[in-house]
C-alpha cells in the first residue's frame, strides 16, 4: 500500500511495531490500521456503500479534504452524508483534484460490482 510520511508517522505512534514499511506484511499491516482508521471516521455516512466511498477517497485525497467537501455540501445544503453531495461540490473544493479521486472511486466499484455476497469474486456466465 502507499502510505504518505506524514500518515506513517501517525500511525507508527499508535502501533510502534510498524516500523518498516520496506517489509511487505508490516506494510500491509499499516495500510490496513489507517483503512480502519478512516472507516470509522465515517459513521454517520448514509448506507454502508457510502461509508466505503468516503473511506477510499480519504485514503485517496487526505482526510481533511473529505472533511472539507463534507462542510462544503452542508453548507450548500445538501446532505453531507451522502456521497453523491460529495461529487456535486467536489469542484469547488480547495485544492483537491477530485477527478483523480473520483476516478479512483470509479474503479474501485467495478471492483466492488464483480463481488458476491459473500466477498469473493462472481463467476460469470458466458
Amino acid at each position: 500500500m502507499q502510505l504518505m510520511p506524514n500518515t506513517l508517522a501517525a500511525i507508527r505512534s499508535q502501533a510502534s511495531d510498524l516500523d518498516s514499511i520496506q517489509d511487505p506484511d508490516l506494510n500491509i499491516a499499516a495500510g490496513i490500521k489507517h483503512d480502519r482508521a478512516l472507516w470509522v471516521m465515517w459513521p454517520r455516512a448514509a448506507t454502508p456503500e457510502d461509508q466505503r466511498r468516503f473511506m477510499f477517497a480519504s485514503y485517496n485525497a487526505g482526510l481533511i479534504t473529505i472533511q472539507r467537501a463534507s462542510r462544503l455540501a452542508r453548507r450548500r445544503h445538501l446532505d453531507p452524508t451522502l456521497w453523491q453531495s460529495i461529487v456535486k461540490v467536489s469542484a469547488l473544493v480547495y485544492h483537491w483534484r477530485q477527478r483523480q479521486t473520483l476516478h479512483y472511486l470509479r474503479v474501485l466499484e467495478g471492483w466492488f460490482n464483480q463481488l458476491d455476497e459473500s466477498g469473493r469474486l462472481a463467476r460469470r456466465t458466458p
